[in-house]
């Protein structure tokens, strides 16, 4: 593991603490505004660090195939139905 995905882990630990604290207290009406700050600043460390973690491995495509249906189109299968004599007819 690099020293960014390290860095990584160690924030990922840190917003899992602070959210798990944050929804027991909050429930229980004793969060203060204090600790909300410091909670969505952690956030915002750990959303920054996350955005710099994915821009180096982004993938590019270049250009997608349709994807084209074998089956045939209605229209030609009635027209064959209609050269074998039409809906249900026996020779």
């Amino acid at each position: 593991m690099s020293s960014r995905d390290t860095a990584l882990a160690v924030l990922l630990r840190k917003a899992e603490w602070l959210l798990d604290e944050a929804a027991f207290e909050v429930g229980g009406g004793r969060y203060s505004d204090q600790q909300r700050r410091e909670l969505a600043t952690a956030l915002d460390e750990l959303s920054a660090t996350l955005r710099e973690s994915t821009d180096e491995a982004a993938p590019t495509i270049i250009d997608v195939e349709p994807v084209i249906s074998r089956r045939p189109a209605r229209t030609a299968w009635r027209a064959g139905v209609a050269a074998e004599g039409g809906y249900g007819r026996r020779s």
